[in-house]
Parts: structure tokens; C-alpha cells; sequence
């Protein structure tokens, strides 16, 4: 009768008790926000765009070739964007005429760009701006670009340059007299005659 009168009184204890009792398990812990996953679209009029599953804006369209409605900024931001792709063949194809001329085929142009050390600094860079355009006249161009090459630091002592400068020239290509019976696909565009590596001050 003890005995059962001790069983009795247990249970009572587990019955009230809070610190007693059985704790409810854990729920996997889920965060709202996710890391967003950008993805690029082709589109039927020659255009990459990219888009997101967080709220972010989207990147500008990366047209694929020169186009009459492109300012000679948005060749140097196409090229630009290109080369930290190591899209080299697209930036090939924003070359004007006469510089394809000079650097071409694509390969060659290629080439070129990795085996100097200065613009091997455009591939895979970490940043690039544009920070200064003058116009020369109705039909040529001068861009400015900042550009912070990929592994470059600005800790002290960094051996590695923070930035470095390009200068952009670009011409609007228009018709000449050798070709005003046919026109060309080109004709109205704005395309990269050159680019020089130039001292530029740190941002």
C-alpha cells in the first residue's frame, strides 16, 4: 500500500511539476530572406538582361552588337562588362571597322588583351566606372574609366594597384564616299576605335 501511495504521489508531481515535464522539440529555424540568383535572357532583338528572385533592380540590357540607339557610353559599359566575363569575342564586336582592322580577327584581339599585362587587367575585373567623357566632336569621343582589377586591394601596403585608368575613343560610324551607294550595318553606331591605359587618381 506504501508503495502504491508513492507511485500516486509521482505522478502527481509530473503532473504539475513544469520543470518535470517533457520539453516540446525544436522547429528547423527557416530565414525569410534568401540569397538572391541572377541569371541572364536572351531576347529577340540581340539583347542579355538579367534578372532576380529578390527584390533588386535588374542589370541594364548587354546588347550582343552595335546598335544606332547606344551612346558611346553604353559601348564603353557593354565593353567593359564584356571583358569581366572574359566575353572577349563580344568586345571584339564593338571594335570600329578600322580597329578590327589593326587587332583583328577576334583571336588575335584576344590574345593581345591576355598577354599584356596592363588590359589583362580589364578581364575578370572587380570594378569598373566611368568617370569622365569629353566630346571631340559630333562624331568622335573620349570615355574616362576607372577600373579596379580583380585581386587588387586597398590595405596598406597592398602590392597590387587599387585602380587603374583607360581612355576610351570612339567614333560614330558614318557613311564615306567610297561607300555612300551601300550602306553599312554600322552606320550611325557609336564603336571603339582604341584604348590606352592612362594614370588616373584613386577614388
Amino acid at each position: 500500500l506504501l508503495q502504491l501511495l508513492l507511485l500516486l504521489l509521482m505522478n502527481e508531481l509530473h503532473a504539475f511539476d513544469p520543470h518535470l515535464q517533457r520539453r516540446p522539440a525544436l522547429r528547423p529555424f527557416h530565414p525569410a530572406v534568401h540569397p538572391a540568383v541572377v541569371s541572364f535572357s536572351s531576347s529577340n532583338d540581340g539583347t542579355e538582361s538579367s534578372s532576380s528572385s529578390s527584390s533588386s533592380s535588374a542589370a541594364a540590357p548587354l546588347r550582343k552588337r552595335p546598335h544606332v540607339d547606344l551612346t558611346a557610353e553604353d559601348v564603353v559599359n557593354i565593353q567593359l562588362a564584356a571583358l569581366q566575363r572574359n566575353d572577349v569575342y563580344r568586345a571584339f564586336k564593338f571594335a570600329s571597322p578600322n580597329n578590327k582592322r589593326a587587332t583583328g580577327p577576334w583571336q588575335r584581339f584576344r590574345d593581345m588583351i591576355a598577354k599584356n599585362p596592363q588590359y589583362r587587367q580589364l578581364l575578370f575585373c572587380s570594378s569598373f566606372e566611368i568617370v569622365g567623357a569629353v566630346p571631340l566632336s559630333d562624331t568622335r569621343r573620349q570615355v574616362l574609366v576607372r577600373v579596379r582589377p580583380a585581386g587588387s586591394s586597398t590595405a596598406p601596403y597592398a602590392v597590387a594597384s587599387p585602380f587603374v585608368g583607360f581612355m576610351w575613343e570612339l567614333s560614330k560610324q558614318v557613311p564615306t564616299e567610297s561607300s555612300s551607294s551601300s550602306s553599312s550595318p554600322f552606320d550611325g553606331c557609336w564603336m571603339v576605335d582604341s584604348v590606352m591605359p592612362v594614370s588616373i587618381k584613386p577614388a
